[in-house]
Order: C-alpha cells, then structure tokens, then sequence
C-alpha cells in the first residue's frame, strides 16, 4: 500500500509537547488500537502520552480521525475478527515510541492518501489528505531532523541521543 509516514523517536514528555503545542487547536479524535478480538477495537483516549511503567502493558498504536464528516472508517472481518482497514480508512496511524529507560524505539505516522475501488487506486477525499498534510506539518514544527539517524526527533530523546542515554532503535 503506497503511504505517507515519517518516523521518529519521542519520549512521553515530547509526546505532551506535540499534543500541547502542535496540536492545540487542531481539531481530531484520538483512540487506542485495541486487540482485533476485543468487544471494542478503538477507545477515544485523551493523551498521546504513555509514561514508562505503561510500556508493555498499554498499547503503543493509536488512530487519529478528523472531525466529522471525515471520519470514515472501514471495518474488515477476517476469521471471525473485525478489523479496521486503516488503508481504506480516512485515518492517520500514530505509534508511540516504546522505550524501558535502556533503549528508545523509534515509530511513525502513516496515513493511506489513496484507496482502491473496482478502477484500482483512486485519491481519498482531497479534505482528508489537507487535513493529514496540515497534522504533519504541525508535528514536524516542533521536531527535529537527525542527518545521522535519518529520523525526526522530539526534543527531550534529541536530548538523550545527544547524551547517549539510551540505544535508538528502528
């Protein structure tokens, strides 16, 4: 599936800043990726942020939708499981980066500006592709690009790259 995504390395408090920051007064709902065979694959949660003793027992993937009407998702079933088709989906999939105070591994956002029909791939809904395009730039303000990593970073991981606190990881 061809995508637009940029990867990155964040720690939770860089993931307060984008939401703070970059996306004060963005409009957008966020929700936490469930298992596939839960009753309620998609949770509306309020914060990107995921402090260190959540990780491994929290998920780290989380969908962000636009405002209504934009906020078209598109449900799969496979083996009796329902899953959200996030390429079909008007959605923007937002991992967070898991660290355990040793290592930092990076993540990304990634979004499908293209869906497929009977004609083959068709552009999604040029309001939906603005509005992602819009949620990118915003992000990436408050960002950093490492020519050495070839990754955008948060400030506070910059920080611990730069101190060599912790191991990056792809």
């Amino acid at each position: 599936m061809i995508g637009r995504q940029f990867s990155y390395y964040c720690l939770p408090e860089d993931l307060d800043l984008i939401q703070d920051t970059a996306l004060s007064g963005f409009d957008y709902r966020l929700y936490s990726r469930g298992r596939a065979d839960a009753a309620e694959p998609l949770t509306p949660i309020s914060r990107l942020r995921l402090d260190y003793p959540d990780m491994g027992k929290v998920t780290l993937f989380l969908i962000m939708t636009p405002p209504p009407p934009l906020d078209t998702l598109r449900w799969t079933t496979q083996s009796g499981m329902r899953f959200l088709d996030t390429a079909e989906s008007y959605v923007v999939e937002v991992g967070r980066c898991f660290t355990d105070g040793k290592i930092l591994r990076d993540n990304r956002f990634w979004y499908a500006p293209i869906s497929m029909d009977r004609s083959g791939w068709v552009p999604k809904d040029k309001a939906f592709t603005d509005w992602a395009d819009s949620l990118y730039r915003r992000v990436k303000k408050v960002l950093y690009y490492e020519k050495d990593l070839k990754n955008w970073f948060g400030p506070a991981a910059l920080a611990s790259y730069r101190e060599n606190r912790y191991r990056f990881l792809r």
